[in-house]
């Protein structure tokens, strides 16, 4: 019980020292916390809009500097930021509205808090019995009890009824002071603590569960230590390696291996590309060269393929020549995907390599934005100013071009020089051989195979299978298996769409009709299968 808090008085609780007083959660620490926040939000805010107001700014000048400076040029490029603010009017007023009420708030939070800081400091002067009785501090008992007689004859509330100004804690404070003075235990407290209640100190400490101080010193310092030590570390080691990233994922080493290879005059050839692409430091963990998996072998196997088939020939492909084994595996691979090899015709496993080749094209997202960010550099500054050299050699537009149509034949798995009509499913070197020499199918792209009918494409393709048989209009790579997962009832279907066929030979004959070698192809060229595919592809 505390004194003043009720009028109701025991002695018995006097005296009573508290060395585990209970920490006061009152609303004002709450108060002053938050107001705390709110002012590191309102001046964080604040100094991201004027970094940004500032950065505006300089790129307005820049752009005003870097671009045409004619009349017609700047007019446009005024109507053209007048369109963009128009478009943004609404966020930026969100956001103004947002960044002044917050100041608001927080202004008003402080205005709070200082009022109530005041108050607080009025109402919590020291307390002295004896200024309030008007006594002497060597006065007797006798001599207090006549004086809280007297003035308690003053304040008392029943002969201040008609007093605008009478206030009645000063009655309170009256009674308290007598009682502290007339009773031993509490007048002993005042004297030594300066409060009838005695000790009124506050203990604070680390908040930290029991179970983890009860166990020993070895627990609180492991806690103390991971705490103190281990997550700044964490916190520098994290920051450390996003330092070495330009952008999300492409190390810096990467940009200036790249600002290195695009720099010199060879590496505007398409064919030099896939080795630029193949050699980002990020695949030399991704995609390592390990001999005693059988990579030396697989790798010799698909060279010599690419060598026989006249695509590549890796012992001119020594461009960039820096002892790392994942730079010719990853440019052999690539350029194995543009070739489209079938990895099931070689005689070891190529698991490895399927496996690898599908990690290079998956983070062709990254990779790419890389090359282009290195070749082009205009649209980044930052990246411009690192890497000067780059525009020694030749214009960058051509070298953007080529990052592009790099980008788009290793998702097409094909060369730039190749024809459109290869992005068709099932479309082989056969087939568009065919619909490039056939004058009635005079096409050259997939718009014109997209626009043929069934009257003018299927009698085409009979005759065609009918003089040289199915394997002309089959894909290269396809399985030889592939006939013995087709059933019955596809062949029948396929000798009723086609009965006039008439192969030239016994042996082409059985070739247009056996297994599905025919059947996947002229049942692929009915005109509702044809329609899928082709949009299909051209929506690709």
């Amino acid at each position: 019980m505390k004194f003043g808090s009720d009028d109701s008085y025991d002695s018995s609780t006097h005296g009573k020292y508290r060395p585990k007083s209970d920490m006061n959660y009152d609303g004002a620490s709450a108060q002053v916390f938050f107001t705390c926040l709110l002012g590191l939000l309102c001046f964080g805010l604040s100094v991201w809009r004027l970094r940004r107001w500032f950065r505006q700014r300089a790129k307005s000048r820049q752009v005003q500097t870097a671009f045409c400076p004619c009349q017609g040029c700047r007019t446009r490029r005024r109507a053209k930021e007048r369109s963009q603010r128009r478009r943004e009017r609404f966020m930026r007023l969100a956001s103004s509205a947002f960044w002044v009420a917050l100041w608001a708030l927080f202004l008003f939070q402080l205005f709070a808090l200082y009022r109530r800081t005041r108050n607080a400091s009025d109402s919590g002067a020291l307390f002295d019995p004896y200024e309030t009785l008007g006594v002497s501090r060597r006065a007797s008992r006798e001599d207090v009890t006549r004086a809280y007689r007297r003035r308690s004859l003053e304040l008392h509330p029943d002969k201040n009824l008609d007093n605008p100004n009478y206030r009645p804690e000063e009655f309170v404070n009256l009674n308290k002071a007598y009682r502290v003075l007339t009773d031993p235990v509490a007048l002993e407290n005042y004297q030594k603590y300066g409060n009838p209640d005695g000790y009124q100190g506050t203990r604070y400490g680390i908040a930290l569960p029991s179970w983890l101080v009860e166990r020993g010193n070895l627990v609180l310092i492991g806690y103390a230590l991971s705490l103190l030590f281990g997550l700044p570390i964490g916190v520098g080691l994290w920051w450390r390696r996003r330092a070495r990233l330009i952008s999300e994922s492409v190390s810096q080493e990467t940009y200036a291996l790249f600002a290195e290879f695009l720099g010199q005059s060879t590496a505007i050839k398409f064919r030099n590309l896939p080795e630029v692409y193949g050699a980002a430091l990020e695949f030399s963990s991704r995609t390592p060269f390990q001999a005693e998996y059988g990579d030396q072998e697989a790798i010799s196997l698909v060279c010599q393929a690419l060598e026989n088939s006249g695509r590549f020939d890796h012992r001119d492909q020594r461009l960039f020549n820096r002892g790392l084994p994942h730079f010719t595996m990853n440019n052999v691979l690539l350029h194995a995907h543009l070739a489209r090899l079938n990895w099931h015709r070689f005689p070891v496993s190529m698991k490895r390599m399927k496996r690898n080749l599908e990690i290079l094209l998956a983070h062709m997202d990254c990779i790419i934005p890389a090359m282009v960010d290195i070749a082009g550099a205009a649209p980044r500054p930052e990246v411009m100013q690192r890497y000067q050299r780059i525009f020694s050699v030749g214009g960058y537009i051509d070298r953007v071009l080529r990052v592009v149509q790099l980008e788009q034949s290793l998702c097409q798995a094909m060369l730039p020089s190749e024809s459109e009509l290869m992005q068709i499913p099932w479309f082989g070197p056969s087939e568009v051989k065919v619909c490039n020499t056939n004058k009635r199918f005079g096409v050259d792209g997939i718009r014109t195979v997209a626009e043929l009918r069934k009257h003018v494409w299927e009698p085409d393709v009979a005759a065609l299978v009918a003089a040289q048989g199915a394997d002309a209009l089959l894909p290269v790579d396809l399985q030889t298996n592939s006939a013995e997962r087709m059933n019955k009832s596809t062949k029948r279907s396929t000798t009723s769409l086609h009965p006039n066929v008439s192969p030239a030979g016994n042996k082409n004959a059985e070739n247009a009709c056996d297994g599905s070698l025919a059947a996947l192809r002229l049942g692929w060229i009915t005109t509702t299968l044809l329609d899928a595919h082709v949009h299909r592809c051209s929506a690709r």
